[in-house]
């Protein structure tokens, strides 16, 4: 049943790659994406494997290959529902924060659950690695996100997410609203341009 989960997540997230590709070589693409995702997860599930075997005496191959599927599978509704949670809500403020804090709890998880196939460890302390991990990739976040170059660009970026949608469910704005804002943007632009000149 692992192995047959196991194929159906790699077909699964190679047909998705494919479908939310436009290029010509889509198919290509979307091929290289799965292969490369099962490359990955056959050295991560190894690596686990060799630890399950220096600890345990089982290797636990497919134990380990089915909680990094299972994981890179929860990672991709994830984003689906955060993507289609901003383009519903484009102003919504909470959508980054609970996207982070489930990916955070993802990786606990996913440590915890690899902990139980690969040591002796007890629930308490799997969970405690997995949050102590969690906690490390979150320090890290930080440090670079306060190390990054945030510096002026006349270039434009668009954050919006792109969805083939019915116009019933897309949001839109008045003409009075986007007047509104607007006038805000120029009064902000206005202050700036005092500011700069004091």
């Amino acid at each position: 049943m692992r192995l047959g989960f196991c194929a159906l997540a790699i077909l699964f997230l190679g047909v998705q790659g494919w479908l939310s590709n436009f290029a010509r070589a889509g198919a290509t693409t979307a091929l290289t994406v799965a292969l490369g995702l099962l490359l990955l997860s056959l050295i991560w599930a190894g690596i686990w494997a060799v630890a399950a075997r220096a600890v345990l005496g089982q290797f636990r191959f497919v134990a380990h290959l089915f909680i990094s599927l299972v994981s890179n599978v929860t990672v991709f509704v994830v984003g689906m529902i955060s993507s289609w949670w901003q383009f519903l809500s484009p102003d919504s403020r909470v959508i980054e924060p609970l996207s982070s804090a489930a990916s955070l709890a993802l990786i606990a998880a996913v440590v915890a659950w690899h902990l139980a196939n690969a040591s002796t460890l007890s629930a308490p302390r799997r969970w405690r690695a997995g949050i102590t991990t969690s906690g490390v990739l979150l320090l890290l976040i930080g440090l670079f996100a306060l190390t990054d170059d945030d510096s002026f660009s006349d270039v434009p970026e668009f954050s919006a997410v792109i969805k083939s949608a019915p116009m019933a469910i897309v949001p839109k704005s008045s003409v009075e609203e986007f007047g509104a804002e607007m006038r805000e943007l120029k009064a902000r632009v206005d202050l700036l341009r005092e500011d700069d000149a004091k």
